[in-house]
């Protein structure tokens, strides 16, 4: 986490996963697709499991065999265009005062 505190970025930890503190947690649920699929299948498998089952492991396994693959040919700017096109015009203004106070990613001194 240091290295990236020393370029500026502003991290929060959730207990598992560390974040830019600037995204908000909506909009990164709401770009979380892929990852609530899989809980959603690991969940209900585990209600037809025992007990035994380590869920990291399960999870794993269905990212890999079950959960359709990400985009291999997609650069940043496709990427880009198709989450702009996602995000609604609160959010897409919120992206915008923080491109222009630099708030996405650098910390303010």
């Amino acid at each position: 986490m240091t290295g990236l505190n020393r370029l500026g970025y502003r991290l929060r930890y959730d207990g598992e996963h560390y974040e830019l503190e600037t995204v908000q947690r909506e909009l990164i649920e709401k770009f979380s697709k892929r990852r609530a699929q899989i809980e959603a299948m690991a969940d209900e498998q585990m209600s037809r499991q025992d007990a035994g089952v380590n869920l990291y492991t399960l999870r794993d396994r269905i990212a890999h065999d079950h959960r359709a693959r990400k985009i291999s040919d997609a650069n940043a700017d496709t990427l880009r265009a198709d989450w702009l096109r996602e995000m609604n015009a609160a959010e897409r203004a919120r992206r915008r005062r923080c491109r222009n106070l630099r708030c996405s990613t650098k910390t303010r001194r």
